[in-house]
């Protein structure tokens, strides 16, 4: 899991999987619930963004390069 934050946004983790059908852990839930992260991404090998959970999105890894460089800019 990775996790990032700035002064001005609230944490955000981020777990990078191979799979086409990500799955993620109790482990990385309890992590984020842990560390009080609200924003959650799975990154994935796929073309598709569409929620995993309530609180996890799965994106492409075009999608996350996008949200990134959205908000260094």
């Amino acid at each position: 899991m990775l996790r990032r934050s700035s002064r001005s946004r609230q944490s955000v983790s981020t777990e990078i999987k191979r799979s086409l059908a990500p799955v993620l852990s109790k482990g990385f839930y309890m992590a984020c619930e842990d560390l009080n992260i609200r924003e959650q991404y799975v990154v994935y090998p796929g073309h598709e963004s569409y929620p995993l959970s309530k609180t996890a999105q799965v994106v492409s890894l075009h999608q996350a390069m996008g949200k990134i460089a959205d908000e260094t800019s």
